[in-house]
């Protein structure tokens, strides 16, 4: 008789989905998450990653993030959070598909500390530490891209707080 796995539903122990198999029943948007106390440097580039293509990215709280400067280096180094995309194939970011977002108490050795390809609405950003001098604390690559966002006690060993606009 030949090996058979057996079906186990989404949620169910043993298997890799926390959620249902069916594509059509399942909630694709990721809401009510904290993210605290995550130190490293960025393996794919990016500490954290916000990616809400085709869906919404809500209520998260990220506080806390440390991104050492113990890279290879030969490493490229990205950002130390990455919100959105382009609109590449992984699909649209809409611009209500990252909000309600709570980033705090960050240190940036990166190449840029908070960037967003996409958009970010309805958020706050406070307590940035940003230690490269080449780079904004936050780089919003949209015009338009930072909707109704708070910033406060951001600190940069640059001269740029704030960008918005084309990369740099």
């Amino acid at each position: 008789m030949p090996n058979v796995l057996n079906y186990k539903p989404g949620g169910s122990l043993g298997t890799t989905h926390v959620m249902h198999n069916d594509w059509m029943k399942r909630d694709r948007n990721i809401h009510d998450i904290i993210i605290r106390n995550a130190t490293g440097y960025s393996a794919q580039r990016h500490n954290i990653r916000l990616l809400a293509c085709n869906t919404r990215i809500y209520n998260v709280v990220i506080d806390g993030v440390i991104d050492t400067d113990t890279s290879p280096d030969a490493f490229v180094k990205g950002s130390t959070i990455l919100i959105g995309d382009y609109d590449t194939a992984y699909g649209s970011n809409l611009p209500d598909g990252v909000s309600n977002i709570t980033i705090s108490n960050v240190i940036c050795n990166s190449r840029t500390a908070i960037r967003a390809l996409g958009y970010l609405k309805d958020s706050c950003i406070t307590n940035v530490i940003n230690r490269n001098p080449d780079c904004p604390v936050v780089l919003a690559v949209r015009e338009g891209g930072l909707i109704n966002v708070k910033a406060s006690n951001l600190v940069s060993a640059g001269d740029t707080l704030v960008h918005v606009g084309s990369a740099i």
